[in-house]
């Protein structure tokens, strides 16, 4: 996994796994690969370090893409007349 790829991440509670992160960092820690996650839906970094089997891609069709920017154009047939 690459820094600024999204992940889900493995809820400790229950087992599912929660989206909305994105990888910030990877480091080895006693020989393994840890990574540092930030949180996307407010750009906090989180303070723990995930091993990589609490992690896994998000797939491409679960992404969230930011919604296009409307005009402030009044709507269609909004004219009155």
């Amino acid at each position: 996994m690459e820094p600024r790829q999204d992940v889900e991440v493995r809820c400790l509670f229950d087992g599912n796994w929660v989206a909305g992160f994105q990888i910030a960092e990877s480091t080895e820690v006693g020989g393994e690969e840890r990574y540092r996650l930030v949180r996307l839906s407010d750009g906090v970094e989180l303070p723990e370090l995930f091993a990589g089997s609490d992690l896994r891609p998000r797939a491409a069709r679960d992404r969230v893409l930011p919604m296009p920017r409307r005009s402030a154009q009044a709507p269609v047939g909004a004219g009155g007349s």
